[in-house]
């Protein structure tokens, strides 16, 4: 199975990434129907298509999948993390303005966290496992010591 996330911009529209469409063999005024299914929305070309061969398809699963660990691994901006790092080892002295700034790169780091979660969530269904089994399978691990 291949994933991938596309965005609904402002006027509704979507748009499908190149590499389906040439393997659907879709070009510009070609008609896709949209049928309501169990499981969401399912988007097919109104024609015929040929069957795509299968090292395409895992090609492109591959290409997902590099694209959402690289998503997953990555961390907030490098000078915000060593600002963060600064203020928590510093973080029983600080200052009104630095205390703000400390809590709004915790914020920061936790949306991160949330957009890590998500990713992951997304690779675990491309690969038909659980996001724990996901977790065991790339060697993730919690930090026991909480310092936030």
């Amino acid at each position: 199975m291949f994933a991938q996330t596309i965005t609904i911009d402002q006027s509704r529209r979507i748009t499908l990434p190149e590499r389906i469409l040439e393997t659907f063999g879709i070009t510009t005024k070609d008609k896709l129907l949209l049928e309501m299914t169990q499981a969401g929305v399912l988007i097919k070309p109104q024609k015929a298509i040929p069957l795509t061969p299968v090292s395409d398809w895992e090609q492109m699963k591959q290409e997902t999948e590099d694209g959402l660990l690289i998503k997953i691994n990555e961390d907030i901006p490098h000078v915000n993390r060593v600002r963060f790092d600064d203020l928590q080892q510093r973080k029983e002295s600080l200052q009104d303005d630095e205390r703000e700034e400390y809590l709004q790169l915790i914020s920061l780091i936790e949306n991160k966290d949330a957009e890590r979660i998500k990713y992951m969530a997304e690779l675990a269904d491309l690969r038909g496992i659980s996001v724990r089994a996901l977790v065991s399978d790339l060697e993730i691990f919690q930090s026991k010591n909480k310092n936030v």
